[in-house]
Formats: structure tokens, sequence, C-alpha cells
């Protein structure tokens, strides 16, 4: 090769191509992670979506009650309520006009073995009534 001729060697352009590979190697195994963090994100916010509904639309027309209930928000998203009476801790109980209870909420969604759960949980108050039936709140 002659001193005043320009260009690239052979083995010049093999290392450029072999960075640039490098490079978008990395560049796509971080999109990859960074699609499957959005999708994973979008489930999470429809399980709160789904939790939200079935909280909201729970004991609405009946008074709240000890026990199990369960339901499908979608084909994908399932929720089971479980009811319990709550006592406040420590020395100072309860008012004696209201009945406490504990609600926790888990909505599931996916398949064996990769079930994934969101576990919510609120406290609800219920006036007590001479009859023994509360009313919802």
């Amino acid at each position: 090769m002659r001193g005043d001729q320009r260009g690239f060697t052979l083995l010049e352009v093999l290392a450029a191509i072999v960075l640039l590979a490098l490079a978008f190697a990395a560049l796509l195994g971080t999109l990859g992670r960074s699609t499957r963090l959005a999708v994973d994100a979008d489930a999470h916010t429809r399980a709160a979506l789904c939790a939200q509904s079935a909280l909201d639309g729970a004991f609405v027309l009946t008074p709240v009650a000890p026990g199990m209930r369960q339901g499908r928000c979608d084909a994908r998203f399932r929720w089971r309520l479980e009811v319990r009476r709550w006592k406040p801790p420590g020395p100072d109980p309860a008012p004696p006009d209201l009945d406490l209870y504990q609600l926790d909420l888990t909505v599931s969604w996916g398949r064996v073995p990769h079930v994934h759960r969101a576990e919510f949980r609120t406290l609800r108050a219920q006036m007590r009534s001479g009859d023994g039936m509360g009313q919802g709140g």
C-alpha cells in the first residue's frame, strides 16, 4: 500500500462492526426489559382498578357481614374478599354504636405456576341498629 492512499483496513472495519453489534445487542436487551416492565405496570394498574371496583361494589345494598366472597373483573383478573370483625388495638374500645370490619382483598391473574397477586386491605365501619341489621358504609 502506498503512503499517500487513505482508507480503512479490513481489520478496522471488522472491529467497528463488532462494536456496533455489541451496542445493538445491549440496546435490544434494555428495550426488552423496559417493555416487560411496562406490561407488568399495566397489569398491576388493572389489578388495582379491579380491587377498587370490587371494594366499591361490596356491601352497597346489603350490610357488611363476615365471610368470603369471590368474583371476576374480566377473563384475566379474579378477586377474593375476606371480611372479618376488627377490634382496634390498644385499650380504647370501638365506639359502642359501630361495628368495625377488616376487608382483605386479593386480586390474582396469570396461570400456574406464574400466578401474580396484589393484596389490598381496608377497614369499614357500620352503624349498629336495634333490629340487628346494620347499614352499609
